[in-house]
């Protein structure tokens, strides 16, 4: 597995949501005031784009591509050795899952 981090910061910063901003610059304390610059207003858009809109983005993409697909095959997993009902073993599933490569 090789992993890019180039952007890293920039795409996962969770910015303070700017009403939340003006309220705490509101506060008596000077240090609060110097911490948090006064929130630049946007014209026209939505703004900076949450951790949150990145996350909604990427699952919307995944769905797209595993839509766009058809299945040959299903998968199953085993909850638990026992076979009783309503019993799940998390080790056991685990194993199963990185056996099988999904994880």
């Amino acid at each position: 597995v090789h992993y890019t981090i180039t952007g890293f910061l920039e795409k996962n910063k969770d910015n303070l949501k700017d009403a939340l901003k003006r309220l705490l610059r509101t506060s008596s304390y000077g240090l609060i005031k110097e911490l948090l610059p006064e929130p630049v207003e946007t014209k026209g858009g939505k703004g900076v784009k949450y951790v949150g809109a990145y996350f909604k983005q990427s699952l919307g993409e995944l769905m797209t591509l595993i839509n766009s697909t058809n299945p040959h095959w299903i998968r199953c997993v085993k909850p638990h050795p026992a076979k009783k009902p309503l019993m799940f073993h998390g080790p056991n599933v685990i194993n199963q899952l990185t056996s099988a490569g999904v994880m």
